[in-house]
């Protein structure tokens, strides 16, 4: 497939938040991220915990070059025209 529909994701979303109509975008953004999120330090411990799982989980990626491992079901997921053929 490539790399296409992430480039066209990332301009899409460059855009909208920075382009025309991206104040609006942005401000209300901000007003439901602070209705929902009670400032403090659990918000700083959850934001932190998700910031690191996104790293590894795009580490993981990049290890992989985008091809997700099927690691616990690597004997049931079919491989290759061969296993479409049954063979």
């Amino acid at each position: 497939m490539g790399p296409a529909p992430a480039a066209g994701f990332a301009v899409g979303a460059l855009v909208a938040w920075w382009g025309p109509g991206g104040d609006s975008l942005r401000r209300g953004t901000r007003s439901i991220v602070r209705g929902v999120v009670c400032p403090g330090l659990p918000t700083g411990i959850v934001a932190g915990a998700l910031i690191g799982v996104m790293v590894v989980l795009g580490g993981e990626a990049f290890a992989h070059l985008g091809v997700p491992s099927w690691w616990p079901f690597e004997a049931v997921v079919p491989r290759g025209r061969e296993a479409a053929a049954g063979r």
